[in-house]
C-alpha cells in the first residue's frame, strides 16, 4: 500500500512491513522497518517510534544507526549488496544514488531494498537515477521514484524499470512537494 511520497506498507507472509515509514495514518505493529536513507521524507523518528515493538528489526543505512540505537531499537545496519534472511522473507540491499546531482552521492551508500517472498518480489528503487547497477535483477514489481527532482524522471524510471525486468511499476517520491 502505497502511504505517500516513497513510503509503503507491505504484508509478505503475515509480516508488516514498512518502508521509509512517513506521514502514516494507520499505524499497525511493524514487524520490518527498512529506512533507505537519513534524508527526513524517509528517516522519520516519529513515525518509526508509532509502529515500532520489541520484536521490530529495523534494516537502515549507516547514517541512521545511532539515532536508532540510542532509542533501543533493534537495528541492522546494511549497506548495498547484502542479502538477509529474516524468517521467510528474503531482503536484498540495492545501492541508490544520483548520477549527474548532489542530492544522493554514491560514497553514502543509501539503499533500496529487493524483498523476496516465495515467487513475491518487490523492489523499491530507493531515491536514485537510472543507475546500472541494478542490471539483471529481476522483481514482480518495482516501486520507482519519478518526480524528476532529486530523483529519475518518468523516462529514466522506464530505463531502471528495463534494466530490472520490472513486470509492474508503481510511481512514488512524487506529489507531496515535488514532482
Amino acid at each position: 500500500m502505497w502511504i505517500g511520497h516513497a513510503s509503503f506498507k507491505i504484508v509478505l507472509g503475515g509480516k508488516v512491513i514498512y518502508i521509509d515509514p512517513w506521514k502514516l495514518s494507520s499505524f499497525d505493529p511493524a514487524h520490518l522497518i527498512l529506512i533507505t536513507h537519513s534524508h527526513y521524507d524517509h528517516f522519520s523518528l516519529r513515525d518509526i517510534e508509532a509502529i515500532v515493538t520489541e520484536e521490530t528489526r529495523i534494516f537502515c543505512s549507516t547514517d541512521c544507526v545511532s539515532s536508532l540505537k540510542s532509542r533501543g531499537y533493534s537495528v541492522i545496519p546494511v549497506r548495498p549488496n547484502e542479502i538477509h534472511q529474516i524468517d521467510d522473507i528474503t531482503v536484498r540491499t540495492l545501492p541508490a544514488y544520483n548520477l549527474h546531482k548532489d542530492y544522493h552521492p554514491r560514497y553514502k551508500n543509501w539503499l533500496g531494498y529487493l524483498l523476496t517472498w516465495g515467487e513475491r518480489s518487490i523492489l523499491h528503487a530507493g531515491d536514485t537515477d537510472a543507475i546500472e547497477d541494478v542490471k539483471g535483477i529481476t522483481a514482480s514489481i518495482g516501486l520507482l521514484p519519478v518526480s524528476g527532482v532529486y530523483v529519475m524522471s518518468p523516462e529514466e524510471a522506464v530505463v531502471y524499470a528495463k534494466n530490472c525486468q520490472l513486470k509492474t511499476v508503481i510511481p512514488m517520491h512524487y506529489g507531496d512537494f515535488v514532482g
